[in-house]
């Protein structure tokens, strides 16, 4: 298990493509996208309950109210536990979506190049999770890659391991 992510999720990016991007006489409009079928599926911590939030400082007043219907932007997956009124650490996921007519986009547009990668690793893009040799991508599968959902990671060169 050395070569998969060890945490229970990992951060993803959600890819929407315009399909019909003609002019239809009416405003068209942004699609949304369903972050429920990117909640975690291990069994929760006791006494979490897994919600999104608009910020990487989860509180009431963040929580995503309609998590089946978002659009493009970065949201926060984190437990709450009633109990002691308090957050698990959060995960990113960022909806994406195209610039009409493109019916594909550079994954790479959507890293923030503000931040820095720990030593001794590359930023790797996967195709599926738990992340692996076997679904990491390349080339123009990140270059020119349309509707999916993508998950990065940290690779570690000196490990040769991927790293939560």
């Amino acid at each position: 298990m050395s070569d998969v992510i060890k945490n229970k999720w990992s951060w993803a990016i959600g890819l929407l493509l315009c399909v019909f991007c003609a002019w239809t006489g009416i405003e068209a409009q942004t699609p949304t996208t369903d972050l429920t079928t990117h909640a975690p599926t291990v069994t929760p911590p006791s006494g979490g309950v897994f919600h999104w939030y608009s910020s990487a400082s989860p509180s009431i007043g963040t929580q995503v109210a309609n998590p089946t219907a978002v659009l493009p932007g970065v949201y926060y997956g984190a437990y709450y536990f009633s109990s002691s009124n308090c957050y698990s650490a959060v995960t990113p996921l960022r909806v994406a979506t195209n610039t009409c007519a493109a019916t594909t986009v550079n994954l790479n547009d959507f890293i923030d190049n503000a931040v820095t990668l720990p030593a001794n690793t590359e930023l790797r893009f996967h195709s599926a999770s738990p992340v692996s040799d076997a679904n990491r991508m390349t080339g123009t599968a990140i270059t020119a890659a349309s509707a999916g959902t993508f998950f990065i990671s940290y690779y570690n060169t000196a490990g040769a391991c991927y790293t939560a």
